[in-house]
């Protein structure tokens, strides 16, 4: 909603030309990147799990540990342990 809202279209209308456009799911595709830079800063900053949860997006350090082990197999502990 507020990415749709920033380029002044209906989140419903950006969502189906996203996916018409790049054959993915918008929110998978936010997921996925969000993913990606919480990989990176684990591999290359000091940053607590919890900091760099909220620079991912992720309100809830919880929710974005359940989210990192669903994408990565483990948590971001353990993934920043076993680098």
């Amino acid at each position: 909603d507020n990415l749709a809202g920033i380029v002044f279209l209906n989140s419903d209308y950006m969502s189906r030309l996203f996916k018409k456009e790049t054959g993915q799911n918008l929110s998978k595709f936010i997921k996925q990147y969000r993913m990606e830079k919480a990989k990176d800063m684990l591999e290359n900053t000091n940053m607590k799990i919890v900091n760099i949860s909220e620079a991912c997006g992720y309100q809830n350090v919880s929710y974005f540990c359940q989210s990192f082990r669903e994408c990565y197999g483990g948590s971001p502990q353990k993934f920043r342990n076993g680098i």
